[in-house]
Order: structure tokens, then sequence, then C-alpha cells
């Protein structure tokens, strides 16, 4: 490793005895760790605007005081100018920002990161996948590196990352698929099967992860507000999502 040039690091951020000159042999105390070892590697390298900053502090500390202030807060300080696009989903999504939740909640993001467009290939060496390391070297639970994962449920991609508190997951999608996404991420799973019944009388295909083909052979996903609007519905608000039966 070489030294670091980069002047955002905050020696305080750091767990202690990471970074360290690289004449010391750390061996003796147990941290040789190939996966550890990788992550370093990164941060050597990494561009300074990837690399933690005292931002890191504060979202930490929100999270220990409220989830909800904590995935607004993530959202904005941090995957808003990492991404195109970027939006809560999931279950917090749905529920009003003052309900109670637990440490153990999962957290859920639908992200365009900047230059992607449906290749993995177009991910490496991204703004997005850095912070991301950076970020479960600083909360990480376990040394497994942050890799692209398939969801076979959803049909999408994203990243896991389990910090002390719980998991959050960024499902990362090109522009054209953020609508659809959004929706299949956000749920619940009756939603989604009330809307997808009404497609088929409409002679639509049911919701896929590409989106929603109408009779007319288009494809509608880019927008949450397009795929209600091509089955003859108003857009449905997330926490009013809960219902038996679809708003006539």
């Amino acid at each position: 490793m070489k030294p670091i040039e980069n002047t955002c690091l905050d020696p305080g951020t750091w767990a202690a005895g990471l970074f360290r000159p690289k004449e010391e042999d750390l061996q003796e105390e147990g941290l040789q760790d190939p996966e550890l070892d990788s992550l370093l590697d990164y941060i050597w390298e990494a561009p300074p605007e990837q690399l933690p900053h005292q931002h890191f502090l504060q979202t930490a500390a929100l999270l220990r005081r409220s989830l909800p202030e904590f995935a607004h807060a993530f959202l904005k300080e941090h995957l808003n100018s990492l991404c195109s696009r970027a939006a809560l989903s999931g279950r917090l999504r749905r529920l009003p920002r003052r309900t109670s939740f637990s440490r153990s909640e999962e957290l859920d993001f639908v992200v365009t990161p900047h230059g992607y467009n449906g290749k993995e290939s177009s991910l490496d060496g991204s703004a997005l996948l850095g912070f991301l390391r950076c970020y479960q070297l600083l909360w990480f639970r376990g040394s497994a590196r942050i890799k692209l994962r398939f969801s076979a449920a959803l049909g999408l991609y994203h990243y896991s990352l389990l910090t002390l508190y719980g998991r959050v997951r960024i499902w990362v999608v090109p522009p054209e698929r953020f609508g659809i996404a959004l929706l299949l991420t956000t749920g619940p799973q009756r939603h989604l099967g009330l809307l997808s019944l009404r497609a088929r009388r409409l002679g639509c295909s049911a919701l896929m992860p590409e989106g929603l083909y109408t009779a007319a052979h288009q494809l509608r996903s880019a927008e949450e507000e397009d795929i209600y609007e091509a089955l003859g519905l108003e857009w449905i608000a997330p926490e009013s999502r809960d219902g038996e039966k679809l708003p006539v």
C-alpha cells in the first residue's frame, strides 16, 4: 500500500489500527484478512471525493436515534450526490415518518448511479461502489466484500450492506426502469398483485422487472405514475397501498 495522500480522511473516523505504515507487521495482531486487505487497497487508491468524511459520523449518530431520520439523511447527504436519481423504497416508504422502528429494520433505496447503462461493467470504479466499500469498512459486520447481487424474487440487482444496526439494500437500475423498480421494491405484495390482476383484465402484461407492457405494446417503466396511468388509475401514494381493493 502506498502512503495516503487524500486530505479528507479524518483518522478519528477509522477503526484503530487499520491505517498504519506499510512496514508494520499486522499478522501478529490477527488482522490479516484477504477481503479486508482488498478494501484497504481500494481506500489507498480511491479519489478524495469517494472517501469518508464527517458525514459518516453524523449519519451514524442519526441511526442510533431514529431510523427514518437516518434513511432520509443517507439519501440526501450521500446517494443523491452519487447517483443521477435516487429514492427511498421498501416498507419505510409506505409508513409515516413518525412510526417507530426496530434497529433491525431493512432499508431499501432505488438508485441510478452516474453513468450506469444497465451493464455491470459500467459500475466498475463508480463513485457509488467506492462509497459503499468505504462505508462498509467503517460500519461493517463481517468482511464479505460488497458486490452486485441478483434477487430472483424481484428480478433486480442490488448491493447489500450489513451495518451495525441493520441491512441496507441499494437496488441499482438504469433510468428507463426506475419507476417499475421503485414500485416493486416498495410493495406491498398484495398491492402489486392487484395491479397485475387489473393489467391482465385490460389486456396488458403483469408487472415484470422490465415494466408493464400495455395493449399497444408500449413498455411503461420509467415512472410509477406512467404505470398507474396505463392501468387507468391515479397514482396511489405509498402509505395508501395497503388496501384490499384498488381505488375506483
